[in-house]
C-alpha cells in the first residue's frame, strides 16, 4: 500500500490534473502518515510481536543459563547462582568484574525466569524492528550492565557490599526505557495519536512496575531504575545520530 501511494504521488498521468485533486493529495499524505505512524509505533508493547532474532536468541540463552543452574544444584541455590556468576559487590570489586555481565543471565526461581522472558517477548522485538538488532543489543548490555555496577558500587557505599543480584530485569527495563523515548519523541516530533496512546500504557506499565517493586521481597527497585534510566538516555543519544526517519 505504502509502495502505491508513493508511486502515485510521483508519477503525473495525463489525467491527474482531473483525477487527483489537491484536495486528494491532502487525503492520500494523509493516509500516508498515518500509515507510517502506525508501522513505526503501533507494534509498541504488543503481545503478538514481529519476528525478532535477536530477541528470541536472548530468550533462549536465558532458558539454557537456568537449565544449567539446575543441573548445578537448583536455581534458588544461592551457592550455585555465586558460583555461575552471581553480582555480589565485594566480589565485583574484588577482582570478578565479569559478575555485572553473567548476572544478567541467572535467575532465581522459575518465576523470575517465567516474568523476564514475558517482559522480552513483550519490549525486545519492537525495539529490535525500530532500531535494528546492532543498536538493540547496545541498550540492553549497557542497561544491564551499568544497572549491576551501579547497584554493586551503590551498594559498597551504603555498606551492603554482601547483596546479591540476578536476573535480565535490568535489561529489560532498559527496553522498556527504549519504548518510552522511541514513543514520547514520536509523540511530541510527530504529533502521532498512535505513539501518544502507546505511551500512556508504557507509563502504566512503569507505575504498575515501581508499585510492584515496592511492594515484593526481594525485588530490587534501585537495580530496575538504574536499567530504565539507563535505556532513556542510551537511546535519546541513539536517536540523536540515527540518520533513519523512516521504519518502512
Amino acid at each position: 500500500m505504502e509502495t502505491a501511494i508513493s508511486d502515485r504521488l510521483s508519477h503525473s498521468l495525463p489525467e491527474a490534473s482531473a483525477v487527483l485533486t489537491s484536495e486528494s493529495r491532502q487525503i492520500i499524505n494523509t493516509i500516508k502518515k498515518d500509515l507510517q505512524q502506525e508501522i513505526n509505533y503501533g507494534g509498541a508493547v504488543s503481545l503478538t510481536p514481529k519476528k525478532a532474532n535477536l530477541t528470541y536468541s536472548l530468550m533462549i540463552i536465558n532458558i539454557l543459563v537456568f537449565i544449567v543452574e539446575i543441573m548445578q544444584g537448583g536455581s534458588e541455590n544461592l551457592e550455585v547462582l555465586y558460583r555461575l556468576g552471581a553480582a555480589v559487590p565485594e566480589a565485583i570489586f574484588s577482582g570478578e568484574p565479569w559478575r555485572v555481565v553473567t548476572a544478567n543471565f541467572l535467575h532465581f526461581g522459575y518465576i523470575h525466569l517465567g516474568s523476564n522472558l514475558l517482559g522480552l517477548w513483550i519490549l525486545g522485538p519492537y525495539v529490535e524492528f525500530y532500531l535494528g538488532w546492532v543498536r538493540y543489543l547496545m541498550i540492553y548490555t549497557i542497561s544491564g550492565v551499568g544497572a549491576i555496577y551501579l547497584f554493586a558500587d551503590l551498594a559498597i557505599i551504603t555498606g551492603r557490599e554482601d547483596d546479591m543480584l540476578v536476573g535480565a530485569s535490568a535489561a529489560i527495563m532498559g527496553l522498556m526505557g527504549a519504548t518510552f523515548t522511541i514513543l514520547w519523541r514520536g509523540w511530541q516530533q510527530e504529533n502521532s495519536k498512535i505513539a501518544q496512546e502507546r505511551l500512556r500504557l508504557v507509563m502504566l506499565i512503569i507505575g504498575l512496575q515501581v508499585v510492584f517493586d515496592f511492594t515484593v521481597a526481594n525485588v530490587s527497585f534501585l537495580g530496575h531504575a538504574f536499567g530504565l534510566i539507563l535505556g532513556i538516555l542510551t537511546t535519546s543519544v541513539i536517536l540523536v545520530f540515527r540518520k533513519e526517519k523512516a521504519i518502512l
